[in-house]
């Protein structure tokens, strides 16, 4: 019994430790798409992102090429783009 329990234990751990693992390596593009995604689904105009570098461990992130579109009916193609958002936990 004892046996059963600490391999399903053991099993749960390797588990978890590769979906933190797989969720770390595709953080960048997880949090592109959501970009993506949601803003374009929230603004209902397109929003795109070129690239995104976060790092957990020194907390520090950066989005580049952020751009924005305009709903329909606005004259201008996009509401604004921005080059480079950097920030830096301390």
């Amino acid at each position: 019994m004892k046996k059963g329990l600490l391999i399903c234990g053991g099993v749960l751990i390797v588990v978890i430790a590769v979906g933190v693992y797989w969720f770390a390596s595709n953080l960048n593009s997880l949090i592109k798409s959501a970009v993506e995604t949601y803003g374009s689904e929230i603004t209902k105009a397109e929003v795109t992102l070129d690239k995104v570098e976060i790092s957990p461990t020194s907390g520090a992130g950066m989005l580049s090429g952020l751009k924005m579109g305009n709903p329909a009916g606005f004259k201008t193609d996009s509401a604004f783009s921005l080059g480079q958002i950097s920030v830096r936990w301390t």
